[in-house]
């Protein structure tokens, strides 16, 4: 049986492709396997007292921010996504919100009745708080923030 030239041409392409896809998708990824996260965890107050309920945004540069709400103590620490803990290194833009949106189908009562934003803009809207993480060094940031609205000093 004699075998068809065209096809045999065809198969070989084929194969070629398969195989050439299949050498790239180790070196072309995801994307989001290769970041280097680092983990950042710290204490946010107004005026001394511990902020409860706040958000804290680390926004890079360039990329997806982390995110993190702080507890009964003030305390954060930085969601990447909600599987991954940390933030991407460089420098970050950091914003801080102490507004709560009214949620009525919430079990907390803060959440229930919401709450206004009380913290100067200097800290969200028009934030001038900024973060440089470092590669392969986890971070302690803290956040004394107060009613003038004046920059942290750096802790």
């Amino acid at each position: 049986m004699k075998s068809n030239p065209a096809l045999n041409y065809h198969r070989r392409v084929f194969l070629f492709n398969v195989l050439g896809f299949s050498l790239l998708m180790p070196v072309a990824g995801c994307g989001g396997d290769s970041l280097e996260l680092v983990q950042v965890t710290g204490l946010v107050t107004f005026d001394g007292a511990p902020l409860v309920d706040a958000e804290v945004v680390f926004q890079p540069e360039d990329g997806r921010p982390s995110f993190s709400r702080t507890d009964e103590n003030g305390r954060y620490e930085l969601q990447y996504t909600d599987s991954k803990s940390g933030a991407v290194t460089g420098v970050h833009t950091v914003r801080i919100s102490s507004y709560i949106e009214k949620d009525m189908d919430s079990e907390n009562p803060m959440r229930q009745e919401g709450r206004e934003e009380f913290l100067p803009e200097s800290y969200h809207s028009k934030s001038n708080l900024m973060a440089t993480l470092t590669p392969g060094k986890d971070a302690i940031i803290d956040f004394p923030l107060t009613t003038n609205g004046a920059p942290p000093s750096a802790k």
